[in-house]
Formats: structure tokens, C-alpha cells, sequence
């Protein structure tokens, strides 16, 4: 036990690759606002990286998705 006591106001930040598509970017800045409005996240702000990461997105059988 670390004695550290429980913490309810963690501040989030997004950041969003300048490569994806802006439809891409759109639905993460929605989903973003969707966990404000029900789950009360504290997302402060977000920003867009200077130049694309090329992230490549994989996809599992699963239909889980990753980038690389």
C-alpha cells in the first residue's frame, strides 16, 4: 500500500495525428465529447500533431484495431 488516497479529478488531453482523415477526426473529437457528457471525464483539451505519425492500423479477427 502505497497510502496514496483515491483521486477523482484527473485532467485528460487528447492528441490527434495530422495524418488521419478528418471524418477520423471528427467521430475521436465526438467520442471525446461523449465521455464528458456521460461518463463527467475532465478531457481539457486536444491537439493536432505538427506532421502525420504514419500510423499504420491493424485489425484483429477479433475486431479489435491497434496502430503501429
Amino acid at each position: 500500500c502505497w497510502g496514496l488516497q483515491p483521486v477523482h479529478q484527473n485532467r485528460v488531453g487528447l492528441i490527434l495525428d495530422q495524418g488521419i482523415e478528418p471524418d477520423l477526426r471528427l467521430r475521436h473529437l465526438q467520442a471525446a465529447d461523449a465521455t464528458r457528457a456521460t461518463l463527467g471525464l475532465n478531457l481539457t483539451d486536444y491537439v493536432i500533431t505538427d506532421a502525420p505519425l504514419n500510423v499504420e492500423l491493424r485489425t484483429a479477427a477479433s475486431g479489435a484495431s491497434w496502430g503501429t
